[in-house]
């Protein structure tokens, strides 16, 4: 992924069920994932890279995945969420 050097258009490079890298024409490189939702195409983006890894991407799918019914459509607030839950600062009727 360090190496995905930008070319003359965008590209994606994959990982398995769902997150890929996208790499713009600028160099700069986000994890995203392509689902649908009540038959609607989403398109959210996890985060840039490097400042998150692929584990951590995969992390985010998963946790998209567990969201049943919920459509993860901004998957920063998703885990934002999760994390304060887990932490016991937010209770499940938030």
């Amino acid at each position: 992924m360090a190496n995905a050097n930008p070319k003359e258009k965008p590209f994606k490079l994959t990982d398995s069920r769902g997150p890929y890298l996208f790499v713009a024409k600028s160099a700069l490189k986000s994890w995203r994932m392509k689902f649908e939702f009540e038959s609607r195409e989403k398109l959210p983006t996890f985060g840039s890279y490097p400042e998150l890894t692929l584990k951590d991407a995969r992390n985010k799918r998963d946790e998209a995945r567990m969201a049943e019914g919920e459509a993860p459509t901004d998957l920063r607030a998703f885990a934002e969420r999760l994390e304060r839950l887990e932490s016991g600062l937010m209770d499940l009727d938030s």
